[in-house]
């Protein structure tokens, strides 16, 4: 319950500001003197499109499977995994699955370790940009930091998608995971 209320006010706050920025704009040129009337509407107003904007992403996220809801909610999300690869393996392996799967535009840097993906334009957003670190950790082990955001840094909504990103590629990428150490209890 407090994650809703958290995020309805987040919204009001952000689609509050936004109405009010444009009210004052369009209807007040030379003169920022504003009535209580005024005031209530532009609170309405902002209440009702944070409202309706905050309940969609809420129900868009929880139709994502598998979704923490707090977590989901973030437009920017972040994970770091460990592979059984070579650097330059990994890398690779990245790259094909950024390519082949969700369908990116690449650029690749194999000497800093770092691959930054960008998919395209859809109903649901206007992009993401997906961003791997990878770092070597030892022989055939890399550490890959997975990040992906909004293309349109000032998105407050998506839907999942960024969340969706991450855990694609994660459990892409999860298949060369080291294998966990084999105990025998007899």
């Amino acid at each position: 319950m407090y994650i809703y209320l958290r995020y309805y006010l987040k919204h009001f706050f952000i689609c509050g500001y936004g109405v009010l920025v444009f009210f004052l704009i369009i209807k007040f040129p030379g003169s920022y003197t504003v009535t209580l009337k005024q005031a209530i509407v532009v609170i309405s107003i902002a209440t009702i499109l944070a409202l309706a904007t905050a309940s969609l992403h809420i129900l868009s996220v929880k139709s994502v499977p598998n979704a923490r809801l707090e977590e989901a909610l973030s437009t920017s999300q972040a994970r770091c995994i460990e592979v059984a690869l070579e650097t330059h393996e990994a890398f690779y392996e990245s790259i094909d699955y950024l390519q082949t799967a969700l369908e990116c535009t690449i650029e690749a840097d194999l000497a800093n370790g770092e691959i930054k993906a960008r998919t395209g334009l859809s109903w649901e957003s206007w992009g993401e940009m997906i961003i791997l670190v990878l770092r070597e950790k030892g022989p055939k082990l890399t550490s890959i930091e997975i990040k992906s955001r909004p293309w349109l840094g000032s998105s407050s909504l998506d839907s999942g998608k960024n969340y969706c990103n991450v855990e694609e590629v994660a459990r892409y990428l999860n298949r060369f995971a080291p294998a966990k150490p084999f105990s025998y209890r007899g």
